[in-house]
C-alpha cells in the first residue's frame, strides 16, 4: 500500500455550508487505529494491538501476583475474567504464535500456582486436551484460530454481507494463488507468494491443525 511518501496528495473535503475546503489528516497504511476494541489498519501490522493485548493481560496479572486466591477463584478469574477479554476481536487478527505466547505467558505464570499447579509444570499437561489428561488450558493461537473458523462460517452459512465479503476476498485470493486446489482445502501446497492476509493466516492454522474446509462454488 503507497505511503503518504510514496504519493504525497493531500485530502481536502468540501462541505455545502463552508466555501473553504478543510484537509483531512491522512493516516499511514501501517498506522493503526481502534475499531471496536481492536487497533487494525489496512497494512494488517498488529504490533500496537498485540502491545494492546498484552497490556490488558498483563493490568489482570499486576493485580493477583502477591494475593492468596483459593485455587476454585483462580480458575473463575481466567474462565470468566481474563479469558473473555483475550478471546475478543480475537477472530479478526491474524497473530503469530510467538506473540500469543508472549501476550498470555505472564499471566499463566502467574495464575497456575493458584490454581494448584507448578509453575513449570510442562505445557503438555498444562495446554493437552482433557481427554488425554491435560488441564486444556486456553492457548491464545487456539482459540484465534477456532474463533476465526467460527467467523467465517457463520458468516458464510448465514450469507451475511460480512460473508459476501469473505467470498470476494477467498475468490481474490484464489486468483492470485493459481491453483485449481480450493485455497482452504487443500492446505498442505506452498501459498508462501501469496501476500499475508487473515485468510492466508487462517489456512496456515488449518495446516497446523491437519484440517480444511471445504467451500462449494468458492469462485
Amino acid at each position: 500500500m503507497a505511503t503518504s511518501t510514496d504519493i504525497p496528495l493531500d485530502l481536502n473535503i468540501h462541505f455545502s455550508t463552508d466555501p473553504e475546503p478543510k484537509q483531512l489528516k491522512r493516516k499511514e497504511p501501517f498506522e493503526s487505529i481502534r475499531q471496536l476494541g481492536l487497533k487494525n489498519n489496512p497494512a494488517a501490522d498488529y504490533t500496537e494491538a498485540i502491545k494492546d493485548k498484552a497490556s490488558i493481560s498483563n493490568a489482570i496479572t499486576s493485580r493477583i501476583k502477591n494475593k492468596a486466591i483459593s485455587s476454585k477463584n483462580a480458575y473463575r478469574l481466567y474462565q470468566n475474567i481474563w479469558l473473555p477479554k483475550m478471546q475478543y476481536a480475537l477472530a479478526a487478527t491474524s497473530f503469530s504464535k510467538t506473540a500469543c505466547v508472549k501476550i498470555m505467558k505472564p499471566f499463566v505464570r502467574a495464575i497456575l500456582p493458584k490454581m494448584g499447579f507448578n509453575r513449570n509444570t510442562t505445557q503438555a499437561i498444562i495446554f493437552g486436551s482433557k481427554k488425554y489428561g491435560g488441564f486444556q488450558f486456553a492457548h491464545l493461537y487456539v482459540e484465534q484460530g477456532y474463533l476465526a473458523i467460527k467467523h467465517l462460517l457463520g458468516h458464510l452459512r448465514e450469507e451475511t454481507i460480512t460473508g459476501n465479503q469473505i467470498m470476494i476476498a477467498l475468490s481474490y485470493v484464489q486468483l492470485v494463488a493459481g491453483s485449481g486446489a480450493p485455497f482452504l482445502s487443500e492446505v498442505k501446497e506452498n501459498r508462501s507468494y501469496v501476500l499475508d492476509s487473515w485468510l492466508g493466516h487462517l489456512r496456515t492454522f488449518l495446516s497446523q491443525c491437519k484440517g480444511k474446509i471445504t467451500i462449494p462454488h468458492a469462485w
